[in-house]
């Protein structure tokens, strides 16, 4: 047990935070991730949240029914409590990845209020992201926000705040020529037509740990 401190939230859980996200990680389906839930959900801070939204997400390949949607709704109720300015940039990207496969934001305001003010975190932070990291959050962000010409500028702001931080402004880059190319790959296929909007960057960024 290291340092609790940053997992913030609902009091007691910090003790517990690397086992409570193993267990969500090691979940094939909703039902263990509910199982969880009603175990230690009292404990749970937003990297749980996160953790375990992202674990949804990558369920929801295999499932669909009644019994994810509600377990989306529940997991979302809880996140939007959080600040998005207390999220990492690694919570915010896998929360936007999650967000945009899960949620049907046209009945869903409150969610999408919360993808906008991680998107303006976002964009105000954008040298605390990874190539990977930013690639996966604005894959996601531009798909929730498509029906939106006053967000998508929002979503090109960072793109273009983010590459300028990448580049080192004019000076040294600030990343290693494979990360660079993680995000120059991720802007090509962003704007070719056969991709699909969302989310195939992010699910490959999504398994990582």
């Amino acid at each position: 047990p290291g340092a609790g401190g940053a997992g913030g939230g609902a009091g007691g859980g910090d003790a517990n935070t690397p086992q409570i996200e193993d267990l969500l990680r090691k979940c094939s389906g909703s039902a263990e991730i509910w199982e969880i839930i009603e175990r230690h959900g009292h404990s749970f801070g937003k990297q749980h949240v996160v953790a375990a939204l992202y674990q949804l997400g990558l369920c929801r390949k295999y499932e669909r029914g009644e019994n994810q949607a509600y377990l989306t709704s529940a997991l979302v109720d809880r996140l939007v409590i959080f600040r998005p300015k207390e999220l990492t940039a690694d919570e915010a990207a896998r929360a936007a990845w999650a967000l945009e496969l899960l949620v049907d934001f046209s009945t869903d305001s409150r969610a999408y209020s919360f993808a906008i003010e991680l998107g303006r975190e976002a964009l105000r932070r954008a040298n605390e992201f990874s190539t990977t990291q930013m690639a996966t959050f604005v894959g996601a962000l531009a798909s929730i926000v498509k029906d939106s010409p006053e967000d998508d500028k929002l979503v090109a702001d960072i793109t273009s705040a983010f590459s300028s931080f990448a580049l080192g402004d004019g000076t040294m880059p600030r990343f290693s020529p494979e990360e660079l190319n993680a995000w120059v790959s991720f802007l090509h296929a962003a704007v070719s037509p056969e991709q699909p909007s969302g989310g195939g960057y992010g699910s490959g960024y999504g398994g990582g740990g």
